[in-house]
């Protein structure tokens, strides 16, 4: 096991100002150089993230078919030769011992894929100090929240590892998916195999969260798009109650959800333009980015449920 090869895949879209930092960070392992290759895989960049990553000794290959993280990760998956395929994302900073915790928790033959931690990179903006009191991308609080309700867990791309082997059992990562299509390919994991899905504490990868409003927005939009295929695949029930319900009451449920989040907003801004303290600030920023956050759910939710004739809102 101590021999273990990794295949690191790192997909990457438009990332000239990010990628080259995350190879840095990748090629500075500690871990045997001949043990591990770096695989980044281009979705079709227009900007400069082509000629950054040729600087570096890395596999470099090109997704051209298909224009998502998904198709670009199998890509990679296709090219890989170690026994434990890691994935990270191009906006993200690996820890120097990233790889040796990650061999650890494989020494058990039951452990087939495993989350690490991600924590926030350098968090500046408001934005992004938003995201990191959420605990954005916190694998340790996702296993936490399912183990505790009894649900099947979830391991986000940006700091994975999987077994080469279950590939071979069940396919490779949905590529027609914008988003959800790590949480789906978790979940058939623990459908399809008897394997383990552990939580690496010690697999540190730092992420940079999103920093602008427009950033923010899309990624909540393209989580709100995933959220009826993950619920036709693994929760049936809920789509038929929607579908009884058709699309008037769930959207005066979430219209209602979004108003009341507007008048928390509001209050906070009264808040604050009396007091100006500090703290009102932060809680008005806070209840600001929730109401953004909520309604950005709803109309990625909003339009795969029209596209695909299914009401559907969580």
């Amino acid at each position: 096991m101590d021999s273990l090869r990794f295949s690191i895949i790192v997909p990457v879209y438009n990332a000239e100002e990010t990628i080259g930092p995350c190879i840095e960070s990748l090629l500075a392992q500690d871990f045997p150089k001949d043990q591990y290759e770096i695989i980044v895989v281009d979705n079709n960049s227009t900007d400069g993230t082509k000629h950054r990553i040729q600087r570096y000794n890395v596999n470099y290959v090109v997704e051209k078919k298909i224009q998502t993280s998904y198709a670009a990760r199998n890509r990679g998956i296709q090219e890989a030769v170690g026994e434990v395929l890691a994935f990270i994302d191009a906006d993200c900073v690996a820890d120097r011992n990233w790889l040796k915790a990650a061999v650890e928790l494989f020494r058990d033959p039951k452990v087939g894929g495993a989350g690490g931690k991600v924590i926030a990179y350098r968090p500046v903006t408001y934005i992004e100090r938003y995201q990191e009191r959420r605990g954005e991308m916190d694998q340790e609080q996702y296993f936490i929240a399912a183990r505790k309700a009894g649900r099947l867990v979830k391991i986000i791309t940006c700091n994975a590892f999987y077994r080469r082997e279950i590939f071979d059992q069940v396919g490779l990562f949905n590529q027609e998916l914008v988003s959800g299509g790590d949480y789906d390919f978790s979940l058939r994991v623990q459908a399809q195999t008897d394997y383990l899905l552990a939580y690496a504490d010690r697999a540190i990868v730092q992420h940079r969260h999103r920093n602008s409003l427009h950033e923010f927005w899309r990624q909540y939009y393209k989580y709100g798009l995933g959220r009826l295929y993950l619920a036709v695949e693994f929760n049936p029930n809920a789509v038929e109650q929607c579908r009884k319900y058709g699309y008037l009451r769930p959207l005066y449920w979430k219209l209602r959800q979004i108003a009341t989040r507007l008048m928390a907003l509001l209050s906070h801004v009264l808040r604050y333009t009396v007091t100006r303290r500090p703290e009102a600030k932060q809680e008005m920023e806070d209840a600001f980015l929730d109401a953004v956050r909520i309604v950005a759910l709803y109309f990625g939710n909003l339009r795969s449920s029209i596209a695909q004739r299914t009401p559907y809102f969580e």
